[in-house]
């Protein structure tokens, strides 16, 4: 194990010790030309074998060339690698800021709203993954892999075990059982080959920990939520049930699929807002023009109205702001014409 002070293969020194796996060590460490320039440093012995089963020099050759192809502002940069006496070493960009993982074990439950933001982004992250040619499979998704950084944005570290989809042809089934109990579909443990739907499934499992406060269990089905936090709402409950389905095809078949049933729970681009955004950029203008001419007529009167109606006021009218839909619909009214946006 490296120590405070200790020179890396000449160019980094370590700082110190930042967390601990079953096979590895990450140390925080400054480059040794550039004393301000902060990295993350993974320490594997030589001697141990991956859980793909390759040795790790093959594992490190391997994702360095994964890596190569990887360029998202929500992954960590893999900035060098090497072997240093009995080690193997990987240097990656150093975030400052604490895991998921982390947060959830020092906070309990986690608030909904936040999760599910959460989960928006790590959609973006996956789906740009899923989405390279040929397309990359994460495989260890969890709460530990997930860093928040100062600027509240969130970074997946560790693609250690990722590989590249292969078609069935090529190969029709993983041989072997890798990841993260708890997380890790059941196709991931040989029975079949990873796609997408593998980090679905794990995407789902990790909302489930942030939001129960707990790690899931090993258990397929996976529980739902609410028997652990009966405070989650039935639509975020039904959400992580369908990620985590036993069969692929009832889950999720993308991610760009999950993001637009989060920003539902969200409210956000459904067509209740979508028409309500349309109207409040039509009512804009109007204002303005009817402001601005020198003998306005009496105006045709515009109103919202949902249940029960809501007029608006002559200083909503003036600068175009809707009060909010109630319930689970409403209606526009513009002079005679009647539009209706369900939800």
């Amino acid at each position: 194990m490296l120590s405070r002070g200790d020179i890396l293969a000449g160019d980094y020194v370590i700082d110190s010790l930042i967390g601990k796996g079953g096979m590895s060590c990450v140390y925080r460490a400054r480059m040794q030309d550039q004393p301000q320039c902060m990295v993350a440093v993974k320490e594997l012995p030589a001697t141990v074998r991956l859980a793909s089963g390759l040795r790790v020099d093959q594992g490190i050759s391997a994702q360095m060339n994964l890596m190569k192809r990887v360029d998202h502002p929500g992954i960590a940069k893999l900035l060098d690698a090497f072997r240093w006496e009995s080690c193997f070493y990987l240097v990656f960009e150093y975030v400052e800021g604490r895991s998921l993982q982390s947060m959830v074990a020092s906070e309990g439950p986690l608030p909904e709203r936040q999760v599910l933001a959460w989960a928006l982004e790590l959609c973006d992250i996956l789906g740009y993954l899923h989405g390279l040619k040929p397309a990359v499979v994460y495989r260890d998704m969890k709460p530990g892999n997930v860093l928040v950084d100062e600027s509240g944005a969130l970074k997946l570290v560790d693609l250690g075990i990722a590989r590249e989809f292969k078609s069935a042809s090529d190969q029709e089934k993983d041989t072997v059982a890798f990841g993260t109990q708890g997380y890790a579909p059941p196709e991931q443990y040989g029975s079949a080959q990873t796609d997408a739907r593998a980090d679905i499934y794990a995407l789902g499992c990790t909302l489930w920990h942030l939001l129960s406060g707990f790690p899931p269990p090993m258990e397929f089905p996976l529980p739902d939520v609410r028997t652990v936090n009966p405070q989650v709402s039935e639509g975020c409950a039904a959400l992580i049930a369908r990620c985590t389905q036993l069969d692929r095809q009832q889950r999720y078949q993308s991610c760009d699929q999950l993001a637009a049933n989060v920003r539902h729970l969200l409210g956000e681009g459904g067509p209740a807002a979508r028409l309500a955004a349309a109207f409040k950029q039509l009512l804009k203008p109007r204002a303005q023009v009817m402001a601005a001419a020198p003998a306005p007529q009496p105006a045709p009167d515009l109103f919202l109205e949902d249940v029960p109606t809501t007029v608006l006021s002559a200083a909503q009218r003036a600068t175009g702001e809707l009060p909010a839909a109630a319930g689970d619909f409403f209606f526009v009214v513009v002079q005679s014409e009647c539009f209706t946006a369900a939800e």
